[in-house]
C-alpha cells in the first residue's frame, strides 16, 4: 500500500491517487476492532449506540455535548480491553464456565464494552504470530531470523516509495524469475512458480491448485 499511497500514478494519460478504505461492514469492523459481534446491549462498533436508543430519529455520532452517541476511541478500546480481564479474576472459582461467560457478558453490557481483547486495528503483529518460526507479517520464517525474506522485502519497497527513489534492492526485488532452460527462457513472479515450471521440465508431476475447480474439490 505505501507505493500506491501518497503517489500520483498515469494511467490511461491521466493522474490518480489510491487510498486504502477499510471496509464498511459491521462484522468487519467488528473483528477489526477485536469485538463481539452480536452484542445485543450495544450492537455498533461505530458508536456507544444503546438498544434502548438504537431507533431514535435524527440522531448523530460525534464527540460534541449535543451529539447522541460517542463514537469509541482506540484509548476507550484499550481501557475497556483491560477491564474485562479484571472483572473476570474477581469471580469465584467455584462457578460454572457458563455462569461466568454469562457475567462477563453482564458487565460489559452494563459498562457499555465490546471488547474482547485489544484492538487489532494500528497492531503489526497479526494475533496467531506467537511462535518464533513465525514472522510479524505470518509467514514462515527461520527460528534464528528476526523476519522473513518477504517481510524484509516490503521494507525496502516502503522506504524506496516513501524516498521516491529507485533503489537496488528494489530492482532486484521485481527482477523476473527466468527459466534456466536456454531453449525456454519463461519469466515468473516469484521462485514458487519457477519451481513448479522445473518439475514439469523434469518430468515430474506438478499440481497447481489455484487451477483446480472448487466444484471438483472434496472435503475430507
Amino acid at each position: 500500500m505505501a507505493v500506491l499511497e501518497d503517489n500520483v500514478l498515469i494511467i490511461a494519460e491521466r493522474e490518480c491517487t489510491v487510498d486504502f478504505q477499510p471496509s464498511a461492514d459491521m462484522c468487519w469492523q467488528s473483528w477489526a476492532n477485536n469485538e463481539t459481534t452480536q452484542a445485543a446491549t450495544y450492537p455498533s462498533p461505530y458508536a456507544n449506540v444503546h438498544k434502548g436508543d438504537i431507533c431514535t430519529m435524527g440522531g448523530s455520532i460525534g464527540f460534541e455535548t449535543t451529539d447522541t452517541w460517542k463514537p469509541y476511541t482506540n484509548t476507550d478500546r484499550e481501557n475497556h480491553a483491560k477491564s474485562v480481564p479484571k472483572f473476570e479474576s474477581t469471580l469465584k472459582d467455584s462457578l460454572s464456565d457458563v455462569a461466568k461467560h454469562v457475567r462477563k457478558l453482564q458487565y460489559m453490557a452494563d459498562k457499555g464494552m465490546r471488547q474482547l481483547g485489544p484492538p487489532r486495528i494500528g497492531s503489526k503483529v497479526p494475533p496467531h504470530c506467537v511462535t518464533e518460526d513465525v514472522c510479524n507479517c505470518g509467514r514462515i520464517k527461520q527460528v534464528d531470523d528476526d523476519l522473513c525474506h518477504s517481510y524484509l522485502q516490503s521494507q525496502d519497497i516502503v522506504n524506496s516509495a516513501e524516498q521516491q527513489k529507485l533503489s537496488p534492492q528494489l530492482v532486484e526485488i521485481f527482477k523476473p524469475y527466468v527459466c534456466p532452460d536456454s531453449e525456454c527462457g519463461q519469466q515468473f513472479a516469484d521462485n514458487a512458480d519457477l519451481h513448479l515450471h522445473e518439475l514439469l521440465h523434469n518430468g515430474k508431476e506438478a499440481v497447481s491448485w489455484s487451477a483446480k475447480n472448487p466444484k471438483e474439490m472434496t472435503v475430507v
